[in-house]
Formats: structure tokens, C-alpha cells, sequence
């Protein structure tokens, strides 16, 4: 099978948008093939599609590899629609499983074509609250924020010595959730510094990741509810900065702005 594909580096969650038609059935197995090192590699693939809702006027539709919603996808999809139509930014309207709704993206060129500075609004969360983790360590305070395709635990990176004994906990703890993925978000607070493991159920796919940008807007959505306020923050993540808004009004989460750079690293055919 020869393929149309985009590679795209966002904070260096490297990802691969598939750009030809592939049966849904087989967006597993292509995905798990793609992300292996002795073929091009990347932490997640996503498939574009026509829309579904044509009413929406949205540009075209991402279905993630494991049908669930990924913010740094999403916007790779929205630089790269913004790529091939060479134009001078502005909002691009994506389809993107995991959410019922389009979502718009704010494109911005930078100095080459290949480089946009990407932003995207999110929905408030569905659900944040206090979790105690009971783990081999003993137990551990968290914050479990639930948020449309994907569940994000936040956790006080400090606190935690055997970092996959407690993801192993909290899978274990959350297992009659109907999770398409999770994620568990260890956050340093003195060094503002987020470090994100991610799952996906479909593919059974564990990375520690470069990059999260649902990841960081959870961890934003936490530090604005403990603070009841507004806030505007850079998250520093092992692949570089995010910038996170989050606005807080009338006693709650308004929405969530989510700014960084995306790269397209490469373009061409792959074959599988």
C-alpha cells in the first residue's frame, strides 16, 4: 500500500497525518506499523477524511488512530491544511473525532512555510475533581480531569518515586471508565515542567511523550480551579513550551486557549 502522508512536529509530539483514503478497520494496524522505529516513527497517527457534517464548513475531518480527540494532531492537521493552501492564516475549521463539534484553529505564519504558530480553543472540562491513588508507593493525591476523547490524570510529580508502578495503579483504579485514552500528567510546580505519559485503548499504545497539548490544558484547567481565577501560563514540557490561557468566569471554566509552534518536518509517500 502506498500512502500520501505529513509528518508534523508540535513541541515534538511527532505525529503522522495520513493524507489518502484508508478503510477504518485497518487505522489500527497502520497506526502500529507506522509508529515502530524500523518504519517513519512518530508517537501518534492520525487519518484525514472527508467531513461529516458538511453544514459545518469545516476544512476537512482527523480521525485519530484510536478514535480519540489529540489537540497537538489537530492543530498539525490545521498547519498543514494551512501549508498546502499557502495562505496567510487565519481560523481553520477541523473536524476531529473525540469531539461531537468543529473546532477552529488560529493559524499564524512564521518565517518559513513549513512553520506555523498554531492556536486552538477548547471546551471547559467535563469533569474535574480530587482522586487518592492507591499504589504500591502507598497513596497519592491527584486531580482526574475529564475531558471530551480523553481522560487526563494530573499528578504532583514529587511525590511519586516509581513513576509506571502508579500509572499501572491508576489504570487499574479507572478500569470501569469508558476511556478512550489516558493520560497521566506528572507535573514539577517549582520548575513548571509537565512530563506526559499517554494511552491509547484502541491501540494499546504507551509513549512518554514530547509533548501534550490536552495534557497541558488539563494541567491549566487545574491551577485555574485551585485558584478560582483566570490564568495564562507557559508550560515547559520535554519537547519545548505551550502556552495555556484559561479563562475563568461566573465561578468556572469559560474555555481554554492552547498557543505554540507546530513544524511539518516532512511530506511524501510511505509504504506498508
Amino acid at each position: 500500500m502506498k500512502l500520501k502522508y505529513y509528518k508534523c512536529s508540535p513541541t515534538e509530539n511527532m505525529t503522522i497525518l495520513i493524507w489518502d483514503t484508508v478503510p477504518k478497520h485497518q487505522y489500527v494496524e497502520i497506526a502500529q506499523s507506522l509508529m515502530k522505529e524500523n518504519h517513519i516513527h512518530a508517537e501518534q497517527v492520525g487519518f484525514v477524511t472527508e467531513v461529516v457534517k458538511e453544514e459545518e464548513k469545516a476544512a476537512v475531518r482527523l480521525e485519530m488512530m484510536g478514535g480519540e480527540f489529540c489537540v497537538n494532531a489537530t492543530r498539525s492537521l490545521a498547519a498543514v491544511v494551512s501549508f498546502r493552501q499557502r495562505d496567510e492564516g487565519g481560523i481553520v475549521k477541523l473536524e476531529t473525532s473525540g469531539l461531537e463539534a468543529p473546532i477552529d484553529c488560529v493559524v499564524k505564519n512564521m518565517d518559513k512555510a513549513y512553520r506555523k504558530e498554531i492556536g486552538i480553543y477548547m471546551t471547559p472540562p467535563k469533569k474535574i475533581e480530587t482522586i487518592t491513588i492507591s499504589s504500591e508507593e502507598g497513596m497519592v493525591e491527584g486531580t482526574l480531569v475529564a475531558m471530551e476523547g480523553i481522560t487526563h490524570v494530573v499528578v504532583n510529580s514529587g511525590t511519586v518515586k516509581e513513576r509506571m508502578l502508579l500509572y499501572h495503579s491508576i489504570r487499574k483504579q479507572l478500569e470501569e471508565k469508558d476511556m478512550e485514552a489516558l493520560g497521566v500528567m506528572f507535573y514539577d510546580e517549582r520548575l513548571n515542567y509537565l512530563e506526559p505519559l499517554v494511552w491509547v485503548r484502541e491501540t494499546d499504545s504507551l509513549f512518554w511523550e514530547r509533548g501534550c497539548g490536552s495534557g497541558a490544558a488539563a494541567l491549566g484547567a487545574v491551577l485555574a480551579s485551585q485558584k478560582k481565577n483566570s490564568i495564562k501560563k507557559a508550560i515547559k514540557q520535554p519537547g519545548g513550551t505551550m502556552d495555556i490561557t484559561v479563562n475563568w468566569e461566573k465561578g468556572g471554566i469559560q474555555d481554554i486557549y492552547l498557543n505554540g509552534e507546530v513544524r511539518i518536518v516532512s511530506e511524501g509517500w510511505l509504504y506498508i
